[in-house]
């Protein structure tokens, strides 16, 4: 199984964790209305956020592989507000 990012990696580095739940809710949001998520991720996404949320290939379909592929690392450094547009724009 291979990670994208994990929520505990970005506490644990001492980034608020407030602020990485919310970030990891948005981009989990995303990719579950455009239904880049498979089963295993529509069941991870259901528990709600905590630390232990991360983004992993098995979790997600093809096109969500693409997306975190393509847009994740630039998405990643937003900051919330930035995030919440950005995402908006790639509806």
């Amino acid at each position: 199984m291979d990670f994208y990012d994990k929520a505990v990696w970005h506490i644990d580095n001492g980034e608020e964790e407030k602020e990485v739940l919310k970030r990891f809710e948005l981009i989990f949001d995303f990719l579950a209305e455009h239904k880049m998520l498979n089963e295993e991720g529509k069941e991870l996404y259901g528990l709600g956020p905590d630390e232990s949320w991360a983004f992993y290939d098995r979790m997600l379909t093809d096109a969500g592989k693409q997306f975190m592929e393509k847009q994740y690392d630039r998405l990643l450094v937003l900051n919330l507000e930035n995030l919440q547009q950005e995402l908006k724009t790639l509806q």
